[in-house]
C-alpha cells in the first residue's frame, strides 16, 4: 500500500498563504464541502467544517470569526460556501500560529479577523488484480490463476467462486498471502483466503438453492485485518443478504471482495445491488464472476469505488487501484438539510442508522 502523493498536505503545512479550500479542489476535483456545525459565541461565529472524497475525510477545520457585517451575512446567507470561497479576494494577511506533521493553526486579519484550526488526512492507494473468464475445470484453470497473479503483482488477488478448482481437490499453499480462491468440494462451492501463508476457509452465509454445507452456519461476516486494510469477503449469494450489510455498515471497512457466479440474464439486477451495498456500508466493493461450462453466468467484473460513488464494469481481468483514507464522516450534521443539499451531501451516514 502506498500513500496518495506522500502526505497531499504538505505543501499547505509549508506555506501558511496557500488556500485549503482551492488546495483541495485542485487535488482532489471529486471533494464535497461539509458544514457540521455554526454557532454564534461572544461576538464571535464558531464553525467546523470538512473536506470530503467519498466516505473519507480530507480535512477537518475549526475555524472561529469575530463578527462584522462581512461574517454575519456570509454566516446568515451562504453558510454552505467555504471561507476560502467567500474571502478569496479580501485583503488578508494569514499568519501562522503552530503546525503539527498533519495539522496548522492561523490567525486571519485584515477585512476578516478569525483563528483557524486545521487537520488534514491523508488516503493510501491499494491494489486489488481481479480475473475473469470462462471455466475449463481442469488443470489449465490453475495455470491461468497462477500466470495471472504472477504477471499482475498487487496488494490482494480475486478469483471468483470456485476457481480455479471448479472440478478438482483444492490445492493449498499454492497462492500468494492476499489472495481469494475457490473450488467445489462435496457440499458444495467453497472459499479460502491466503494470510500470512495459511489457506483460511470462509464461510458462506447465505446458501442458494442445493447448496449444502455439513457443519454449523455462521450467520457474521469475519472482518479481515490485513497488511493495514480492514476487509470482509462476502461469497456470491452473500451480497444480497440486507442483515449482512447491515453487519458490515458498522465494521468501518475499506473493502468487501465478492467471488461470484452472476447468471448472464440476472447481471443488471447485481450492478444495483453492488451500488445498494457500497452507499450502505460505504466502502469500495469489488466481484469477480466466471463463464461456467453450461454457459450460464457471466464473466465480468463489477467494481464500486467509494470516492467516485459509481460502479464500473468490466470484462476482462485487471488490476483495480483504488484510495481508502482511515477517518470517515459517518453521522450526518446537525444542521440544516439544505446546507447538505446544496454541495451535493446526501448520504448515507452509517451511524444514522440504528
Amino acid at each position: 500500500m502506498t500513500n496518495i502523493k506522500q502526505n497531499w498536505f504538505n505543501e499547505l503545512l509549508e506555506d501558511v498563504n496557500l488556500k485549503t479550500t482551492s488546495f483541495v479542489k485542485n487535488t482532489f476535483p471529486d471533494n464535497k464541502f461539509v458544514v457540521l456545525s455554526q454557532e454564534e459565541k461572544d461576538g464571535y461565529i464558531e464553525r467546523e467544517i470538512m473536506f470530503i472524497l467519498g466516505p473519507y475525510s480530507l480535512c477537518y477545520a475549526k475555524n472561529k470569526l469575530k463578527i462584522n457585517d462581512i461574517v454575519r451575512q456570509w454566516t446568515k446567507d451562504e453558510p454552505y460556501v467555504p471561507f476560502g470561497k467567500i474571502f478569496d479576494n479580501k485583503d488578508l494577511t494569514r499568519t501562522l500560529v503552530s503546525k503539527t506533521q498533519d495539522s496548522r493553526k492561523y490567525k486571519v486579519s485584515g477585512e476578516i479577523e478569525a483563528e483557524i484550526e486545521e487537520t488534514f488526512f491523508d488516503l493510501t492507494e491499494i491494489s486489488v488484480s481481479v480475473f475473469c473468464g470462462k471455466v475449463q475445470s481442469n488443470e489449465k484453470d490453475v495455470s491461468l490463476a497462477k500466470d495471472f497473479q504472477l504477471k499482475n503483482r498487487s496488494n490482494l488477488s480475486l478469483f471468483a467462486e470456485s476457481y480455479p478448482f471448479s472440478r478438482m481437490v483444492v490445492q493449498k499453499g499454492i497462492f500468494a498471502s492476499g489472495t481469494v480462491y475457490g473450488g467445489y468440494g462435496i457440499n458444495g462451492p467453497e472459499t479460502f483466503f491466503v494470510k500470512d501463508g495459511v489457506d483460511v476457509k470462509i464461510n458462506k452465509n447465505t446458501l442458494f438453492a442445493n447448496e449444502k454445507k455439513t457443519e454449523d452456519k455462521e450467520f457474521l461476516p469475519e472482518i479481515i485485518d490485513y497488511n493495514g486494510v480492514r476487509l470482509a469477503i462476502l461469497v456470491c449469494y452473500d451480497l444480497l443478504n440486507p442483515k449482512l450489510s447491515y453487519f458490515l455498515s458498522k465494521q468501518n471497512l475499506d473493502l468487501i471482495l465478492v467471488p461470484s457466479m452472476i447468471p448472464k440474464e440476472d447481471s443488471s439486477k447485481w450492478e444495483k445491488f453492488i451500488y445498494a451495498r457500497g452507499q450502505e456500508i460505504q466502502c469500495n466493493i469489488i466481484l469477480a464472476s466466471n463463464e461456467d461450462k453450461r454457459n450460464i453466468c457471466s464473466s465480468q467484473i463489477l467494481f464500486y469505488d467509494a470516492t467516485k460513488e459509481t460502479v464500473f464494469e468490466k470484462k476482462e481481468p485487471l488490476v483495480i487501484t483504488f484510495k481508502v483514507g482511515k477517518n470517515k464522516l459517518t453521522k450526518s450534521p446537525n444542521v440544516h438539510w439544505s446546507w447538505l443539499l446544496r454541495n451535493k451531501v446526501f448520504g448515507p451516514f452509517t451511524d444514522d442508522f440504528n
